[in-house]
């Protein structure tokens, strides 16, 4: 609003004609000649008074508006960087910690069964207190990851909202829009080289008979400035893309990398997926195995070994979730 209306306030003494007035004297010689003297130093007074109209200010008129559009258009798109880069340099998102923590949820009742009936095993002389804490403390473990992972929840990218954030994409937008701001910032510069103004008006002169009091004038003008002014417009361009190139401070060189982070952190996690489904699997294989038998012992293992299962599963869930909403971003599918 603030760009577009200061545009338009510039843009508007541009576009409308100009009124003009002048009262005054005039000098004998400008008086008509078939007057007699007496009447040529009586009569001096002229009124001069009408309008003009500039092309050459229209045209500029359109520039500036052009390059406020220009502006705007990749303020959306910096503006969307630069809250990206403040709010995502973690790389959390909330489909992947939601996932993880529905898990975790889902497991605390049974970690609590496990919890009592060792509890009670204990107090039966079954089981010992070692081994009552130390399922006390795995469970203990299940919880500080969950509310660990709530907690990160406030902080995370909301994935719903990373499907338009293609870091890719939107470099590339950026820059293409930069550099469209950049030529219609150069056209706006080479308006003032030429111009046609029309300027017509009314002339009377006071106490003095005129057959035509109206007049009319067009004036075509270029500045033969504009001729080096093209090869200083190229070098321009060319430093100002550049500039936005290497900028260190710029959202262009920290968007990419960022992109670059982003692409580091989804190779490890794929990375780290495998090696999750490995482990699974051969928690589920164990589980499979030892939960058909009914010996106390056996079942102390079982339940040690659903707390290692549980964290895995979660720890899963997480990095499924967690790729696909990495691959939105950086612009790579997720396998």
């Amino acid at each position: 609003e603030y760009v577009m209306g200061v545009a338009a306030s510039e843009a508007a003494p541009l576009s409308g004609p100009t009124l003009f007035g002048t009262f005054g004297n005039s000098t004998a010689e400008l008086l008509p000649t078939n007057l007699s003297s007496a009447t040529v130093v009586a009569s001096r007074n002229r009124l001069f008074a009408g309008g003009s109209f500039s092309l050459g200010n229209v045209q500029r008129a359109s520039a500036l508006k052009r390059v406020a559009r220009a502006d705007c258009e990749q303020y959306k798109i910096t503006a969307g960087l630069e809250a990206f880069l403040q709010d995502n340099t973690e790389g959390f998102t909330s489909n992947a910690l939601e996932a993880r923590a529905q898990v975790l949820r889902e497991a605390l009742p049974h970690s609590t069964e496990i919890l009592s009936r060792t509890g009670k095993s204990m107090e039966a002389h079954v089981a010992t207190d070692q081994e009552y804490h130390g399922m006390q403390l795995r469970r203990d473990e299940l919880l500080q990851i969950l509310e660990q992972t709530e907690s990160d929840l406030g902080k995370a990218a909301k994935s719903e909202s990373l499907a338009p954030l293609s870091l890719p994409e939107l470099l590339k937008k950026e820059s293409d829009l930069l550099s469209r701001k950049e030529e219609e910032e150069g056209k706006a510069r080479e308006t003032g080289t030429w111009d046609l103004s029309v300027r017509v008006g009314y002339e009377r002169i006071l106490a003095a008979p005129q057959i035509q009091p109206v007049f009319g004038t067009a004036t075509l003008s270029f500045n033969l400035g504009r001729l080096w002014q093209a090869s200083a417009e190229k070098r321009a361009s060319a430093g100002f893309r550049h500039w936005i190139q290497q900028d260190p401070v710029g959202p262009s060189v920290r968007t990419f990398m960022l992109l670059q982070h982003y692409r580091a952190i989804q190779k490890a996690e794929a990375d780290r997926l495998r090696e999750t489904d490995t482990l699974l699997a051969d928690l589920e294989q164990r589980l499979g195995s030892v939960q058909q038998v009914t010996d106390r012992r056996v079942e102390s293992y079982a339940d040690y070994v659903w707390f290692d299962y549980i964290k895995i599963k979660a720890e899963h869930a997480y990095l499924v979730a967690h790729l696909k909403d990495l691959s939105m971003v950086a612009g790579e599918p997720f396998q």
